[in-house]
């Protein structure tokens, strides 16, 4: 599918089959962002390296292996600009986390449990 010229590109990295897919396919059909969803971080690492993404949504495990996506993309070690948004998705947040993720140069912190719309709310924000 092409994505209009207005709309943002985003990797959505979700294990979560249903959660997903509704924020991706809702997002595409009301035009917030063309999102690339995947389930895996290996799967997300491939994708970095192909395409061009302006933001990153990204689930995070308990041991945040998800962190060296974001340390890559702002290295410049991806097809993605250095100051592309990313947000994550956690189940746990305390200080010391949040200085990590801070420091990683996260841009938003999203609770779980959560609301699909708070992931669209997301996505719009990507997306001015």
């Amino acid at each position: 599918m092409k994505r209009a010229p207005s709309s943002k590109s985003v990797l959505l990295l979700e294990p979560d089959h249903m959660i997903r897919h509704t924020v991706a396919l809702t997002a595409r059909s009301i035009g917030l962002a063309d999102v690339q969803e995947v389930p895996s971080l290996k799967t997300a690492q491939e994708m970095l390296r192909q395409q061009v993404f302006d933001g990153l949504l990204l689930s995070l495990d308990e041991n945040d292996r998800e962190l060296e996506l974001i340390e890559r993309v702002r290295a410049g070690q991806t097809q993605s600009p250095a100051s592309a948004l990313v947000a994550v998705m956690v189940a746990r947040c305390d200080q010391t986390r949040a200085e990590k993720l801070r420091v990683a140069g996260v841009n938003q912190i999203i609770l779980r449990p959560f609301k699909v719309k708070t992931l669209l709310s997301t996505l719009h924000a990507m997306s001015l």
